[in-house]
């Protein structure tokens, strides 16, 4: 009984990690967001703006959009794990 309630627990807090975790991510892609059309739309204003500077605002903002899809898919990875020891029967 005492091991179910600890399991119990456990997944409890798995879930709140999850969830804030979760907050957090979606919180970091809505700056992101925010910080490309900000950018995009800088260098479409600017009539100096240079196809180069575009470009390399693009490439930036693709490197940020996979390094937290990246993070996303290793913390994943790591709750599961945390889920499969917690269920697991002996």
């Amino acid at each position: 009984m005492k091991e179910k309630k600890t399991n119990d627990d456990m997944m409890i807090f798995i879930n709140f990690m999850k969830t804030a975790f979760n907050a957090t991510l979606e919180n970091i892609t809505e700056i992101q967001d925010l910080s490309e059309n900000f950018f995009l739309e800088m260098t479409g204003k600017g009539k100096k703006a240079q196809q180069e500077t575009e470009n390399a605002i693009k490439e930036f903002i693709a490197n940020a959009k996979k390094g937290r899809e990246e993070f996303k898919n290793i913390m994943e990875s790591g709750f599961k794990k945390m889920e499969d020891v917690v269920n697991k029967k002996d």
